[in-house]
């Protein structure tokens, strides 16, 4: 880059912040504790923070390693603990690579679950467990010596495991404050020998940056060797075709995979919890420029979804880049202009990018961390985890990020059912208090809600093979629900007074004694206000009769309740407030399937959102179950 530009200037110690927006929710209380353990890179073991001098400033590993479990467990000298083994490496060379993370950073602590949280399994906390019960309910006067001292030292090993277990779950339940009060965090792909692949790619979006925002002839058109650029571009097109280390190896395209660390539910908390994260090799080499300098995860993803857009128009546009809402609106009409005259035979729109570079770019479709990272919202995280990887109680490895955590120390999973088969139900009532009403207001997938259709003319309502889960924002196929960002400034909005007294059932329905009606199919006109209003709502599909489409509706009207009247036909679709923010309200469209059940419920299914220029309407007393 420094032939093109001239001299380079000193370089930056890191990239700012592409935002500086930070969690809201994050409690500033807890986030006073410490990690209970960290690992001393020096004298190779695990030590108890409250035996230091206080907490030292350490370095957070993020990386992952449960889905590649062995069913043995390792003895390290210095970890209290067996450790379990993966395929991914051999864990018994651990305190080796921790010493030269160490070496790198000048850190002597390190915060490394493996080696800071006790890894004992719900499972073998049940067999301890039983092991103490049995020992306590014998006589122990009837027993001979020998086998009193080994039920002795059995007693003494299931004593351990299940303290163990605990200050494993009590560590587990203050993830948010052992990341965010570290001095770093590093995400660590143990996979990668270096990043040749994504640097070849980002180095070519670099020179194709230039080339799209510079206009020959232009002001800034003598700072640019042209010459120059073109070859440079010549050139490192071929560098990247290189395959990009994120990925996993494939032989086409559309079958795109990106490695563990990006399809994780644990790494995606650790993101959001310290979203300029540095990523780093097998070897601890970072993720770097041309000029060394480090890049982010959060800068990678703004800066890869910035270039998924920028680099496709085919002339240069006039903005300046730092003026980012009006550079990203002309680049979106260029794309529209484009694509006109490319219909038309005129131009031909999108040049190929190499094939290191397209890989490095589906990153942004494939974990959409790019808004996650940007915007922190809790609903934003939640959905975001529908596209992640876990087996078993997913509340753990996401509860920290989005400030629900009250109810874990207190939960008893053995023998408890999950929530459409993710999340236990007193996580799920906590995270819906705490997000506030927009947890209900996802966008519901038209293949649920089809289901739901079908089954319920088929099956009573409280038939098991009916799906429920319409008001959820999440789903057992884990199939990528979207988070609607009505709000300009979420933290600003007020939830409906009746929304907190929506009860959530473990078969993931919602019970709704009393509701803000805005409008129905069944009035002619707006609570509170005339018969006409400007509003705009978001179908899962266009109507009844036509549910086998997939396509989605957006209206515009004057006269909206005429329009759900005509969407409702026989049936009744009602408009629901969940909250208001700046003048207007957002709230929720629920169309009813079924008569009143045998208890006089009313059955319904959410199908879809609206938007109001309004205030909300007074709650009233209703009896729905909505599926």
């Amino acid at each position: 880059m420094s032939t093109l530009l001239g001299q380079r200037g000193p370089s930056l110690k890191a990239y700012p912040a592409p935002v500086r927006n930070e969690h809201f929710r994050f409690n500033d209380v807890a986030l006073q504790e410490y990690p209970y353990y960290l690992w001393d890179a020096i004298e190779q073991q695990t030590k108890q923070v409250h035996s230091l001098s206080g907490c030292p400033n350490y370095t957070c590993v993020s990386h992952t390693w449960g889905r590649w479990r062995k069913s043995s467990s390792a003895i390290i000298p210095g970890v209290e603990w067996p450790v379990p083994e993966n395929t991914l490496y051999d864990v018994v060379l651990l305190p080796q690579w921790l010493s030269r993370l160490g070496d790198l950073y000048g850190t002597r602590y390190v915060w490394f679950d493996l080696f800071c949280i006790p890894q004992v399994s719900e499972e073998e906390r049940l067999c301890a467990k039983r092991e103490v019960a049995g020992f306590e309910d014998d006589d122990q006067t009837s027993l001979d010596q020998s086998v009193t001292q080994e039920r002795l030292a059995r007693l003494a090993a299931a004593s351990q495991s299940m303290t163990w277990f605990d200050r494993g779950q009590i560590e587990i339940s203050r993830q948010s404050a052992i990341f965010r009060n570290s001095e770093r965090c590093i995400a660590w792909l143990n996979h990668c020998e270096d990043f040749t692949g994504v640097q070849y790619a980002l180095s070519w979006l670099g020179l194709k940056y230039l080339e799209s925002t510079t206009r020959r002839g232009g002001p800034n058109e003598s700072c640019i060797d042209w010459e120059t650029l073109c070859r440079e571009l010549s050139r490192k097109r071929i560098l990247s075709n290189h395959p990009v280390e994120f990925l996993e190896p494939c032989q086409h395209l559309s079958t795109l995979i990106p490695v563990g660390w990006f399809t994780s539910l644990w790494t995606l908390q650790e993101a959001v919890l310290c979203p300029d994260i540095l990523i780093c090799s097998r070897n601890w080499d970072t993720l770097s420029d041309n000029s060394g300098t480090p890049i982010t995860l959060r800068t990678l993803m703004v800066i890869l979804w910035a270039m998924s857009t920028l680099c496709r128009p085919q002339k240069p546009i006039n903005f300046p880049f730092h003026d980012f809402n009006d550079y990203f609106r002309a680049v979106q009409e260029q794309v529209a202009m484009d694509q006109h005259l490319h219909e038309q035979g005129d131009i031909a729109v999108f040049e190929p990018f190499p094939s290191g570079v397209t890989q490095l770019l589906s990153l942004v479709p494939l974990t959409r961390l790019n808004e996650v990272l940007t915007t922190m919202l809790p609903m934003d995280i939640l959905t975001n985890a529908n596209m992640r990887t876990y087996t078993g109680n997913r509340a753990p490895a996401i509860m920290s990020a989005i400030g629900a955590t009250d109810w874990f120390l207190e939960y008893e999973s053995s023998g408890q059912h999950m929530v459409l088969s993710m999340f236990p139900l007193p996580f799920i009532q906590e995270a819906a208090k705490k997000i506030d009403g927009s947890f209900f207001e996802g966008e519901v997938k038209v293949s649920r809600i089809l289901a739901i259709w079908h089954s319920v003319s088929t099956h009573p309502p409280q038939d098991h093979a009916v799906p429920r889960g319409s008001m959820l924002p999440f789903a057992e196929d884990t199939i990528h629900a979207d988070s609607f960002d009505f709000a300009v400034h979420k933290v600003l909005l007020v939830d409906h007074p009746t929304v907190c007294q929506w009860e959530i059932h473990h078969d993931g329905t919602v019970s709704i004694s009393s509701a803000g009606i805005f409008a129905s199919s069944q009035q002619r006109g707006f609570s509170g206000g005339g018969a006409t209003m400007e509003v705009s709502n978001w179908l899962s599909w266009v109507d009844v009769d036509d549910m086998d489409s997939d396509d989605r509706k957006h209206l515009t009207t004057a006269d909206w309740p005429a329009q759900i009247r005509l969407l409702a036909k026989t049936g009744c679709v009602y408009a629901v407030a969940l909250w208001s923010e700046l003048g207007g309200h957002t709230g929720i469209l629920l169309q009813r399937v079924r008569a009143a059940s045998s208890d006089g419920a009313e059955i319904l299914v959410k199908i879809g959102n609206y938007r109001a220029g309004s205030g909300m309407p007074a709650g009233q007393a209703v009896n729905w179950l909505v599926l």
